[in-house]
């Protein structure tokens, strides 16, 4: 019999990451239209049928906030400057796990070190 996990028929899933390790956080940033969302992100096979989902973990929506300096001396203004922020991804719910469709899923990689750094504090309390 399967089990009904918040909505989800869950199989028994087979978890993947990168060194086969169950306690080991894979934090990466994916791309779901145009979000970028942090997560500790895993791949989920259901064994009876080979499908592929990504199960996301603490998902946080990062958001880049363009920065303009101004400088009074007719200089040049920098604008290549970001402030980055992360914000709830699905504020209307206490879920901190999702199922993901992959087919959402634009593509996935590996956060810059500040931004992991900024999400692992968060994730810690510190």
């Amino acid at each position: 019999s399967k089990v009904i996990y918040k909505g989800v028929v869950r199989p028994s899933f087979l978890w993947y990451n990168d060194e086969r390790n169950l306690k080991h956080m894979s934090i990466k940033v994916a791309l779901i239209n145009s979000d970028q969302i942090i997560a500790d992100i895993k791949e989920v096979i259901d064994p009876d049928n080979d499908s592929r989902q990504y199960l996301f973990n603490n998902p946080l929506k990062v958001i880049l906030q363009p920065t303009m300096t101004l400088q009074e001396d007719g200089g040049q203004v920098d604008h290549n400057q970001s402030q980055v922020s992360l914000a709830t991804w699905q504020a209307l719910t206490n879920d901190s796990t999702f199922v993901v469709n992959p087919n959402s899923v634009q593509c996935v990689f590996e956060p810059i070190p500040d931004l992991k750094a900024m999400y692992l504090e968060l994730q810690n309390g510190n």
